[in-house]
């Protein structure tokens, strides 16, 4: 074993500049963190603020030894630290590229956690009326990061945090780096569509670990993106439904039905039309939901993506003795630019007034690209092409859109 050089060297924060926009921050935080991997939680409760690091590093590392390099550490650990340091050492102001890049890593330069234009996304966080403290304290003072596997094909986790406002997802690289690309486009649509039913994105990480295994050295990433909930509320939602307007692949099991009618899973395509058939919120209402749906999907498909989702909620009023029970924790009510959708407790009213929906645009960070292509052509022989979700995104804009105005009214 090897004797932990951190306790007799400077614990500062020291800088370096790198290639172009990006920079390295190496924090003793994470030196700690990558040589306790077994004590992370406590490590990570003793950094209340960036002065006490020091006091933190001596009294968690005790004896200094460096022990497995090999496993990772817990993600939701890894965000939690990352979000401290980002938001102490105040660099969100440093760069106003979109490509801009902060990272952070330990004292031999190995980066563990990455803050992707920082500056970019506090523009749009302030454009969607967020406050900064209240987005700040929400992330990186969490008691917990509760983790839940995604119910839909892309096997990635979604993390949620004490305060609801909020939520973090992991994404694929090539969906990271749509996130990238499309920022800027992204902020100016935002800043001329403040009623966009598109659900916001507002923060971009990338956490990375190092292993070591027979002398060669490696590393992992996980991208994690931060977006409002749009189930933030005191609700309870009765079911949930991810439409997409396709049939092929839109269908549940008998078990998975049977969740979801309790709420407990999100149900597609096949199930809405069976339990819902259409939202009804009033010819006003859906006339200016469908014409602001119309625009963000018009601005995705100018971005080349597709494969997007209509998310919905629903909350059925005559069980009203069931309010509040979604979470021992009512919803935050945070400062954000609401729009006209947002009538009461976040949701749009039935036009019979028995229900409540959330309705949202997510997942709209998925590319048509050469693999996408070659998708369509191969369902494309299995099942009837009308029906599929791989198409190009004008195709997939029409469809969408198609469905979207048969099943608002």
């Amino acid at each position: 074993m090897e004797t932990c050089q951190l306790l007799h060297t400077s614990l500062a924060v020291k800088s370096v500049t790198l290639d172009g926009l990006t920079r390295c921050y190496s924090q003793e935080a994470f030196e700690a963190l990558r040589m306790r991997p077994d004590h992370q939680t406590e490590l990570l409760a003793r950094i209340p603020d960036a002065e006490q690091h020091a006091r933190f590093v001596r009294a968690a590392v005790k004896a200094g030894v460096v022990c497995n390099l090999v496993q990772k550490p817990k993600i939701a650990v890894q965000i939690q630290l990352g979000l401290k340091l980002a938001f102490q050492n105040e660099l969100n102001d440093e760069s106003d590229d979109a490509d801009s890049c902060v990272q952070y890593g330990d004292s031999e330069g190995r980066v563990f956690f990455s803050d992707y234009a920082p500056a970019t996304f506090k523009k749009l966080r302030k454009v969607c009326g967020m406050d900064e403290e209240h987005f700040q304290r929400a992330l990186s003072c969490s008691g917990e990061y509760r983790m839940k596997l995604t119910e839909g094909l892309s096997y990635c986790n979604f993390y949620f945090l004490d305060d609801p406002s909020f939520m973090l997802k992991e994404v694929h690289p090539a969906e990271a780096d749509k996130m990238i690309e499309m920022l800027p486009a992204m902020l100016l649509h935002l800043s001329h569509n403040p009623n966009s039913v598109m659900v916001r994105c507002v923060g971009l990480y990338k956490l990375s670990w190092h292993t070591t295994q027979n002398g060669v050295s490696s590393t992992r990433d996980e991208w994690v993106l931060c977006m409002a909930n749009l189930f933030s509320t005191n609700l309870r939602f009765h079911q949930k439904y991810d439409l997409k307007g396709s049939r092929e692949g839109r269908c549940v099991t008998a078990e998975e039905l049977q969740m979801g009618t309790q709420g407990d899973f999100t149900l597609r395509d096949y199930a809405f039309e069976e339990l819902e058939s259409v939202i009804e919120i009033g010819p006003d209402m859906s006339s200016r939901f469908l014409e602001q749906l119309e625009r963000d999907v018009q601005f995705l498909c100018s971005q080349n993506v597709m494969d997007y989702s209509l998310l919905v909620g629903v909350h059925h009023r005559e069980n009203g003795a069931e309010e509040n029970v979604q979470s021992s924790k009512l919803a935050a009510e945070y400062a954000h630019v609401k729009s006209v959708f947002e009538v009461e407790n976040g949701g749009i009213p039935s036009a019979d007034g028995t229900k409540i929906y959330f309705v949202g645009l997510v997942d709209t960070l998925t590319s048509y690209t050469a693999k996408k292509g070659w998708e369509t052509v191969f369902k494309s022989c299995l099942f009837d092409p009308a029906q599929i979700s791989s198409v190009e995104p004008p195709v997939y804009m029409e469809r969408f859109m198609t469905c979207a105005r048969e099943r608002i009214k």
